[in-house]
């Protein structure tokens, strides 16, 4: 795979229907094909499938990463998007995915002209990777009717792309399952934390934090505080593709901020060791030595929260 055949950062594969066994349904398959190839013949350095639940109960980017597997293509070139269910969503949760990149899109033909719609608001290259498919039946009457509503939005200036402004504030509840994705893919498929660590029950007593750009949720942390009056923040999560922009920093000013006006003066948490010098540069203080949860080095760090000096 050398330079001057990559094309694409990324191929961009929209999901598609998934059988009650898990496996993809024949159009799936084609787009996961096309999708194969390029990476085999170097046309893309990753492939990113994207697609939640929309029929029964398989999440359609995970069933399509496991036949991508089938089909030689590593896990480590793979990420998924196992929450959107629209194109529109398809294209939002990409974006945050991978960032402003050149992709290719993969997907039907007579698919195509819609999504290149929905993704040209969000990146600036987009190249097309058409597979031929039976334009009939059902698929005929849902992408009629997706392009009335699509047009319906463009009318009534819906479809306008909002500035891509940072913002870091407390969650709202219907935020939540946004931010678990976000949790997911930084932790389960990031760094292959156990679901059972990650989603460890507590979400209900601690108080959460969303960081957005844009319309879309880039990163998210939660903090509880325990009887002492001291508050221990967790699950602090920014997609990768949005870090090294102050987005972490942003992110745990909001936190700072939000448990000062809860009366909180002293903040602890366990860093994981790669990130102690984001951390001391926030105001926190390495405790003990390294230990190791999930398999992952960290250090207890703490420090004390005076009014809002930690958001300048």
């Amino acid at each position: 795979m050398t330079n001057a055949r990559r094309q694409s950062v990324a191929a961009v594969v929209l999901g598609a229907r998934v059988s009650k066994d898990g496996s993809p349904c024949p159009a799936f398959q084609r787009r996961l094909n096309a999708a194969a190839t390029l990476w085999r013949e170097g046309h893309v350095l990753r492939v990113c499938v994207v697609g939640g639940v929309l029929w029964g109960e398989h999440v359609e980017s995970v069933a399509g990463k496991s036949y991508l597997a089938r089909k030689g293509v590593p896990a480590e070139a793979v990420c998924v998007d196992a929450w959107s269910t629209s194109t529109r969503g398809n294209a939002r949760t990409a974006f945050a995915l991978l960032g402003d990149v050149p992709i290719v899109v993969v997907t039907d033909g007579y698919h195509m002209p819609r999504a290149l719609r929905c993704f040209g608001r969000w990146f600036r290259s987009v190249a097309r990777c058409p597979v031929r498919s039976p334009w009939k039946g059902r698929a005929r009457v849902r992408e009629v009717l997706a392009w009335v509503a699509e047009l319906c939005r463009a009318s009534d200036g819906s479809n306008m792309l909002p500035p891509p402004a940072w913002s870091a504030r407390g969650m709202l509840a219907r935020e939540m399952e946004l931010c678990a994705g976000v949790r997911r893919v930084v932790f389960q498929l990031g760094q292959s934390v156990p679901v059972e660590i990650e989603r460890d029950g507590r979400d209900a007593e601690a108080h959460h934090w969303v960081l957005r750009k844009g319309p879309v949720v880039v990163g998210t942390a939660r903090a509880r505080i325990g009887g002492d009056g001291v508050a221990k923040v967790e699950r602090v999560a920014v997609l990768g593709c949005f870090r090294g922009e102050g987005a972490g920093r942003l992110l745990m000013g909001a936190v700072h901020e939000g448990l000062v006006a809860r009366g909180v003066q002293e903040a602890k948490l366990h860093a994981q060791q790669d990130v102690i010098g984001f951390y001391k540069a926030l105001g926190y203080v390495p405790e003990g030595e390294v230990f190791y949860e999930a398999d992952i080095p960290h250090v207890a760090m703490r420090s004390r929260l005076m009014g809002s000096v930690h958001l300048r």
